[in-house]
């Protein structure tokens, strides 16, 4: 079943974002950890058919740098066509690049309330 794969070190973030995801047509699921090498242990033990449709990554993360870690997914060929949105509160028009560059699909300013989080991921879907 297609699912949103998504990293952030904000509990608050992370069930708004599961709660975002859930209220689009189709109740799209979505697996949420609180580490960057989790993420990367989980979406590397997989075969191509239980990989996520896209994968979210908050900008900062508890474990590792999340530019380093946009890095480590893009390296793998089974991975690198998956779409990546970055979140960050705040970003610099230089980092913002760095994340372009590096193969982010998106970045997104790190929404405030529900409302904006539905909105984001109802923009992302059409990733």
């Amino acid at each position: 079943m297609p699912y949103v794969l998504a990293v952030g070190g904000d509990e608050e973030d992370i069930a708004f974002m599961e709660q975002a995801f859930h209220a689009q047509p189709g109740n799209i699921p979505v697996t949420c950890l609180n580490k960057g090498l989790k993420l990367l242990d989980f979406i590397c033990n997989r075969s191509g058919n239980e990989l996520p449709f896209l994968i979210v990554i908050d900008q900062h993360l508890p474990d590792i740098n999340s530019l380093e870690l946009l890095t480590r997914l893009k390296v793998h060929q089974q991975l690198k066509l998956i779409p990546v949105a970055i979140m960050a509160g705040f970003a610099s028009e230089e980092s913002i690049r760095e994340y372009y560059l590096a193969g982010a699909n998106c970045f997104y300013k790190k929404p405030l309330d529900l409302s904006d989080w539905s909105h984001m991921a109802d923009c992302l879907l059409t990733l």
